[in-house]
């Protein structure tokens, strides 16, 4: 920091002298750090592809032997052999059909369960932590709970 220190000009007679001004060089700024934006096409695609490299590089090292987890190249031979043997369709179609079917099931039984708490709910009785109250759902106001709660 460097400083420069000014005196004033001599003045008339009478008049008071005025103090030395100081002037200050301001704190140098810092250099901003260049920021490399990259592209949102190289972030999604470098994403997989190091994990893919991590598992490889996993199974080569023999953490996992290959009844385990097999390799991304083994998975993708045997892709290819499925492919060119004409079975590959079918069987993704049967793996799709059991995800659906599971999926159908667990929203099934969770909107169930959903609806059974909600209407299940004591009637007069105070919400847990709050002065009085008319329902005893916790649920929000305008919640499907409280419309099946209203017309019933």
């Amino acid at each position: 920091m460097s400083v420069v220190k000014l005196e004033a000009p001599d003045l008339e007679e009478g008049v008071a002298p005025l103090s030395p001004i100081i002037l200050t060089s301001p704190i140098p700024h810092r250099r901003r750090r260049v920021r490399v934006r990259v592209p949102r096409t190289v972030r999604r695609i470098v994403g997989p592809l190091i994990v893919l490299i991590l598992w490889q590089v996993v199974c080569s090292a023999g953490v996992f032997t290959s009844f385990e987890v097999a390799s991304p190249i083994a998975v993708f031979d045997a892709g290819r052999e499925l492919a060119v043997q004409g079975v590959l369709l079918p069987n993704l179609l049967i793996s799709l059909r059991r995800v659906l079917e599971g999926l159908g099931l667990g929203v099934g039984i969770g909107v169930t369960l959903a609806v059974l708490s909600v209407s299940s709910g004591r009637r007069g009785s105070p919400r847990p932590g709050r002065a009085g109250g008319s329902r005893g759902t916790d649920s929000w106001p305008g919640s499907v709970g409280d419309h099946l709660v209203r017309c019933r």
